[in-house]
């Protein structure tokens, strides 16, 4: 992509998958550390940024060939 695609103020739009169980308030403090993040490496105003959660169950996600929901004892990821 060429500069001159990028001028003026980009709208970063940044997506977050995790496993449900985190609090709003998880949630708040993550997002304005991404925020931050995004503002001092990609160069654009704190109110350009967006973060879209996506919560994805146990039965979405497998770690070494199982499903989390299926394994016991697991860490999650």
């Amino acid at each position: 992509m060429t500069a001159a695609r990028f001028e003026g103020d980009p709208m970063p739009f940044i997506t977050v998958e995790i496993l449900p169980g985190r609090t709003i308030d998880q949630r708040q403090d993550f997002a304005a550390a991404v925020t931050a993040a995004a503002v001092t490496h990609l160069a654009t105003q704190p109110d350009r940024v967006r973060i879209r959660f996506t919560e994805i169950s146990e039965d979405d996600l497998a770690r070494g060939g199982f499903l989390l929901s299926r394994t016991p004892g697991r860490e999650l990821p």
